[in-house]
Protein backbone atom coordinates (compact mmCIF):
# COMPACT_ATOMS: atom_id res chain seq x y z
CA UNK A 1 0.00 0.00 0.00
CA UNK A 2 2.46 2.74 1.14
CA UNK A 3 4.52 1.56 -2.29
CA UNK A 4 1.89 2.97 -4.05
CA UNK A 5 1.65 6.36 -2.02
CA UNK A 6 5.22 6.72 -1.83
CA UNK A 7 7.09 5.02 -4.66
CA UNK A 8 8.34 5.41 -8.01
CA UNK A 9 8.51 2.06 -8.56
CA UNK A 10 4.55 0.98 -8.55
CA UNK A 11 2.68 0.69 -11.14
CA UNK A 12 -0.28 2.45 -11.95
CA UNK A 13 -2.86 1.43 -13.99
CA UNK A 14 -5.17 3.91 -16.48
CA UNK A 15 -8.16 4.03 -14.16
CA UNK A 16 -6.06 3.98 -10.95
CA UNK A 17 -3.99 7.08 -12.41
CA UNK A 18 -7.55 9.15 -12.98
CA UNK A 19 -8.75 8.31 -9.42
CA UNK A 20 -5.49 9.16 -8.44
CA UNK A 21 -5.25 12.84 -11.00
CA UNK A 22 -8.75 13.46 -9.37
CA UNK A 23 -7.89 12.30 -5.35
CA UNK A 24 -5.03 15.15 -5.86
CA UNK A 25 -6.89 17.83 -7.28
CA UNK A 26 -9.15 17.29 -4.08
CA UNK A 27 -6.13 17.15 -1.72
CA UNK A 28 -4.85 20.25 -3.22
CA UNK A 29 -8.20 22.22 -3.57
CA UNK A 30 -8.20 21.57 0.36
CA UNK A 31 -4.38 22.50 0.82
CA UNK A 32 -4.97 25.85 -1.14
CA UNK A 33 -8.77 26.74 1.12
CA UNK A 34 -6.35 25.78 4.38
CA UNK A 35 -3.83 28.13 3.21
CA UNK A 36 -6.26 30.85 2.59
CA UNK A 37 -8.42 30.64 5.22
CA UNK A 38 -5.73 30.26 7.89
CA UNK A 39 -4.35 33.56 6.41
CA UNK A 40 -7.45 35.53 6.20
CA UNK A 41 -8.07 34.56 9.95
CA UNK A 42 -4.70 36.14 10.94
CA UNK A 43 -4.57 39.18 8.90
CA UNK A 44 -5.51 42.33 11.08
CA UNK A 45 -9.10 43.91 10.51
CA UNK A 46 -9.33 46.28 8.07
CA UNK A 47 -5.94 45.24 5.95
CA UNK A 48 -6.08 43.11 2.97
CA UNK A 49 -3.79 39.52 2.45
CA UNK A 50 -1.27 39.53 0.46
CA UNK A 51 1.10 36.92 -1.52
CA UNK A 52 4.14 37.99 0.80
CA UNK A 53 2.52 36.54 3.99
CA UNK A 54 1.37 33.41 1.86
CA UNK A 55 4.46 32.84 -0.02
CA UNK A 56 6.26 29.80 2.16
CA UNK A 57 3.02 28.12 2.66
CA UNK A 58 2.17 28.21 -1.17
CA UNK A 59 5.74 27.48 -2.11
CA UNK A 60 5.69 24.46 0.12
CA UNK A 61 2.34 23.11 -1.79
CA UNK A 62 3.52 24.00 -4.66
CA UNK A 63 6.33 21.60 -3.94
CA UNK A 64 4.47 18.72 -2.92
CA UNK A 65 1.86 19.19 -5.88
CA UNK A 66 4.86 19.09 -8.47
CA UNK A 67 6.34 16.26 -6.25
CA UNK A 68 3.29 14.38 -5.97
CA UNK A 69 2.23 14.79 -10.05
CA UNK A 70 5.85 13.21 -11.03
CA UNK A 71 5.35 10.25 -9.10
CA UNK A 72 1.54 9.77 -10.75
CA UNK A 73 2.80 10.03 -14.25
CA UNK A 74 6.15 8.02 -13.74
CA UNK A 75 4.25 5.03 -12.14
CA UNK A 76 1.34 5.43 -14.99
CA UNK A 77 4.84 5.84 -16.99
CA UNK A 78 5.96 2.89 -16.26
CA UNK A 79 2.82 0.71 -16.36
CA UNK A 80 3.23 1.69 -19.70
CA UNK A 81 6.67 -0.49 -19.97
CA UNK A 82 8.46 2.75 -20.91
CA UNK A 83 11.29 4.53 -18.78
CA UNK A 84 10.08 7.63 -16.97
CA UNK A 85 13.37 9.01 -16.47
CA UNK A 86 13.75 9.24 -20.49
CA UNK A 87 9.78 9.74 -20.93
CA UNK A 88 9.18 12.71 -18.14
CA UNK A 89 12.93 14.19 -18.51
CA UNK A 90 11.88 14.39 -22.16
CA UNK A 91 8.79 16.08 -21.77
CA UNK A 92 10.67 18.62 -20.00
CA UNK A 93 13.42 18.97 -22.09
CA UNK A 94 10.83 20.11 -25.02
CA UNK A 95 8.47 22.27 -23.09
CA UNK A 96 11.96 24.08 -21.82
CA UNK A 97 13.54 24.08 -25.33
CA UNK A 98 10.15 25.63 -27.11
CA UNK A 99 10.17 27.99 -23.78
CA UNK A 100 13.50 29.00 -24.91
CA UNK A 101 13.19 29.50 -28.50
CA UNK A 102 10.14 31.52 -27.91
CA UNK A 103 12.06 33.91 -25.99
CA UNK A 104 14.63 34.01 -28.69
CA UNK A 105 12.67 34.49 -31.50
CA UNK A 106 9.32 36.51 -30.53
CA UNK A 107 7.85 36.07 -33.89
CA UNK A 108 7.88 32.18 -33.40
CA UNK A 109 6.22 32.42 -30.08
CA UNK A 110 2.15 31.54 -31.22
CA UNK A 111 3.65 28.57 -33.29
CA UNK A 112 5.76 27.07 -30.39
CA UNK A 113 3.47 27.82 -27.61
CA UNK A 114 1.13 25.84 -30.02
CA UNK A 115 3.46 22.96 -30.20
CA UNK A 116 3.87 22.91 -26.34
CA UNK A 117 0.31 22.79 -25.95
CA UNK A 118 0.14 19.66 -28.68
CA UNK A 119 3.12 17.94 -26.71
CA UNK A 120 1.22 18.46 -23.41
CA UNK A 121 -1.69 17.25 -24.99
CA UNK A 122 -0.44 14.15 -26.73
CA UNK A 123 1.34 13.17 -23.34
CA UNK A 124 -2.00 13.60 -21.39
CA UNK A 125 -3.64 11.67 -24.03
CA UNK A 126 -0.75 8.26 -23.75
CA UNK A 127 -1.16 8.76 -19.60
CA UNK A 128 -4.86 8.30 -20.04
CA UNK A 129 -5.94 5.89 -22.67
CA UNK A 130 -2.43 4.00 -23.51
CA UNK A 131 -3.17 0.32 -22.16
CA UNK A 132 -0.17 -1.15 -20.00
CA UNK A 133 2.05 -3.76 -20.74
CA UNK A 134 1.65 -7.49 -19.17
CA UNK A 135 5.28 -7.12 -18.01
Amino acid sequence: MLDIVFGFNARLGRLQFFLSTIALAVVMTAICFAIFASGSIHVAKGAQLSWGMLGWPLLGAALFFMVASFMLQAMRVRDIGWDPVLVVGGWIAISVINAIVAMKLPALSQSVGAMTGLVNLVMFGVLYFWPGSDS
